[in-house]
Formats: C-alpha cells, sequence, structure tokens
C-alpha cells in the first residue's frame, strides 16, 4: 500500500492520496478542503447539508470538510476518471486497510476496458459506500449510498459476490 499526501492547489488545500491496490491497480484520490466561502453555500436543513438539493454524501455535519474532487482508476497504461459528484468528506488517506480489520478500497479488472471498484468513505458520522463499474471502456457510478445495510455489507465484505 502506497498513500501520498501533498499539496496546494491555487491556495486552496488540496489532498492527493494514492492507493496501490496490486501491482497493476492503482487509484488516485484528489480531495480540497472546504473554505468558509464554500461552507456559506451549503443549503442548510435542520440536519443535513444540501448542494443545487442533493444530499451531500459523507457529513452529518451541517458541512462538509473537504470535497472528493477527482478519482481515477489506472490499470496498467489504461486510465479512466471515475464520477465523484456529491462526494465529501471523503478520507481516502487513510489507505487500503487499516490494521487488516477494514477493506476501505477494493478494484479489480478483467481486462483494459471492464473493471469493478468499490470504496467505504468518511467515518461513523457520515459513512457511504460507493461502486463504479467499467464496462466496455465506459466508467459509471453504480452504488452511491448511507445505507446502512449497504454499508455493514461492504464494511463486513467490500468484495463483490463471484458468480460462476
Amino acid at each position: 500500500m502506497l498513500v501520498l499526501i501533498s499539496g496546494c492547489a491555487i491556495g486552496v488545500p488540496l489532498i492527493e492520496s494514492k492507493v496501490a491496490i496490486s501491482d497493476d491497480i492503482e487509484l488516485e484520490f484528489k480531495e480540497y478542503r472546504y473554505t468558509n466561502d464554500d461552507r456559506a453555500a451549503c443549503e442548510k436543513s435542520e440536519s443535513h447539508c444540501f448542494k443545487n438539493g442533493i444530499p451531500v454524501f459523507g457529513t452529518e455535519s451541517l458541512h462538509p470538510i473537504s470535497h472528493l474532487s477527482a478519482l481515477e482508476l489506472r490499470y496498467k497504461d489504461t486510465r479512466y476518471q471515475l464520477d465523484t459528484s456529491f462526494m465529501y468528506n471523503a478520507g481516502a488517506e487513510k489507505g487500503h486497510q487499516v490494521n487488516g480489520v477494514v477493506e476501505y478500497f477494493y478494484a479489480n479488472c478483467y481486462d483494459a476496458k471492464n473493471c469493478i471498484v468499490r470504496g467505504i468513505f468518511s467515518d461513523a458520522g457520515g459513512t457511504y459506500v460507493a461502486e463504479w463499474k467499467v464496462l466496455d471502456g465506459k466508467p459509471f457510478r453504480t452504488i452511491l449510498t448511507t445505507a446502512g445495510d449497504i454499508v455493514s455489507k461492504f464494511v463486513d465484505d467490500i468484495r463483490p459476490p463471484v458468480y460462476q
């Protein structure tokens, strides 16, 4: 596992994290810290933050601390930009596993045009999960949820079932 944290971009604090899943597969995350202006733009309700009327994933508080602005899947020489819209407080810098107990990220590519990526994001207060598939070279997100039963399934075993 390789985790790299660095940088600033145009005055906005940036956290870049790289997670090596295997020799051939790597995930690169770019997460920006929220500014006071970003926090002020959050549409507040009594207990949630909304952006353009859609709930912010990753926070149970009134505003997020950071925004996952990019997630790139690298398989050998092939790269895919995965949809990170509405993903906040990702906490990708924690890496692939914590003490061998929880596996936070999973990725597998059957070939250069067909892959699956799964992740557990944030922390106990606003944990959510996401899944992306690459089919025939086209990436799309299939899951983005805070549903407790699905989050529990990912925590218990993030790997998707294999059917034969």
